[in-house]
């Protein structure tokens, strides 16, 4: 491990100190960002035994992301910049209110990012295609129910890291150049709790940390992530192919008892053609625990775009969750709608989610309901 990471520590610094570094124009700074507004009506059966009081018939949900991003170029033609993105809402007790925030590098040999930020087997995935802005069943922004006290069948994403694990936390990520239509990605990430978002050391969201030191042997923490994906992308005959293979491995730092090393899998495949896009995903992790207590999710969608202001999709996933040798919760998720384009970065949309989870069979627990939605979504 320390052989890879002073190879690979080595290898960045020949390529950022290649020729003379000196700007030709000082940073530039640019804000982007988008902010949505949805309101979901339905209920969800068997709430109110598990997790309070029930759910409301109606709920207004908002949003929304402010990225600060900037960007110049040196005179031996590398490219260097920075990313901040601000959570356009009050996260409330324990959120976190700065999301992304990375410095990068890029030119022939390719790209590398140095911050909290998604590591390569999230975001070279090929997700399950989905239609409303934040909707979906692959990482939606918008999901309108709420898991039961007897299930753990969370819903994440079909990536090969996500927040159930990695998330944000502090990392190296390095992308190579296109070749062929093939591109791969490596990171490493110290250490990592998942679920954590707070200002520690193995922080999910990422953190400052920068005074004093990060512990070592905690438990429930694991350490020296290392990620690797690869992604395809070509055009056959007007047909666009895309496919991922990712996922990573982390050591527990402290093992015994319920936890182990951690492991993820996930692939991704889909096909665009005629303003349709077909595809489908797939993911395996063992949640870092001991026994019977893998988690696989997967699922498929369709979108069809009619060239002009329409965007209509449906798609589905089921993520199953064991809980040892005789108990698997399930969660089965369907979301359809559509959107109207009403000009740049103007969208409205509308559609429905319906879920159902079950759980330990021998008392045949499940949840389930219907939801419709209507929302809009301003990207800038």
């Amino acid at each position: 491990m320390k052989k890879f990471l002073l190879g690979t520590s080595a290898l960045i610094a020949a390529g950022l100190a290649g020729g003379g570094a000196h700007a030709a124009d000082p940073i530039k700074v640019s804000i982007e960002g988008y902010v949505s507004w949805v309101m979901a009506f339905g209920n969800q059966t068997n709430v109110s035994s598990f997790a309070g009081t029930g759910d409301r018939f109606d709920q207004i949900k908002w949003d929304g992301e402010i990225q600060f991003k900037g960007r110049t170029q040196l005179d031996n033609g590398l490219r260097v910049g920075f990313v901040v993105e601000l959570e356009a809402f009050t996260t409330g007790a324990g959120g976190d209110q700065i999301d992304k925030h990375y410095v990068w590098f890029e030119d022939s040999w390719g790209r590398v990012e140095l911050g909290a930020v998604a590591g390569a087997a999230n975001q070279l995935h090929v997700f399950i295609p989905a239609a409303t802005p934040g909707g979906g069943v692959d990482t939606p922004d918008y999901f309108h129910f709420a898991t039961p006290g007897f299930s753990n069948a969370v819903l994440w994403s079909t990536a090969g890291s996500d927040n159930a694990d990695i998330g944000d936390a502090n990392k190296i990520v390095y992308f190579s150049p296109k070749f062929g239509g093939f591109r791969f990605g490596v990171s490493y990430t110290p250490e990592f709790a998942p679920g954590t978002n707070g200002n520690v050391c193995a922080a999910t969201g990422g953190s400052s940390t920068s005074f004093g030191v990060c512990t070592k042997n905690n438990f429930g923490e694991w350490q020296h992530a290392v990620e690797g994906a690869i992604r395809y992308e070509a055009e056959f005959n007007s047909v666009t192919i895309a496919a991922s293979v990712g996922g990573f491995w982390a050591d527990a730092e402290v093992k015994g008892g319920v936890l182990k090393d951690y492991s993820r899998l996930a692939a991704g495949l889909s096909f665009s053609f005629s303003g349709f896009t077909v595809g489908g995903a797939f993911r395996w992790s063992n949640q870092g625990l001991q026994g019977d207590n893998d988690q696989i999710m997967y699922g498929l969608g369709v979108t069809y775009t009619d060239g002009g202001a329409w965007t209509f999709g449906i798609a589905a996933s089921q993520t199953r969750d064991k809980d040892g040798p005789f108990d698997t919760d399930k969660l089965s998720l369907i979301d359809g709608g559509a959107v109207y384009n009403l000009g740049p970065g103007v969208d409205l949309f509308a559609g429905a989610q319906w879920a159902k989870y079950s759980g330990a069979p021998f008392f045949a627990q499940s949840s389930s309901g219907l939801k419709g939605y209507v929302g809009t979504k301003l990207t800038f």
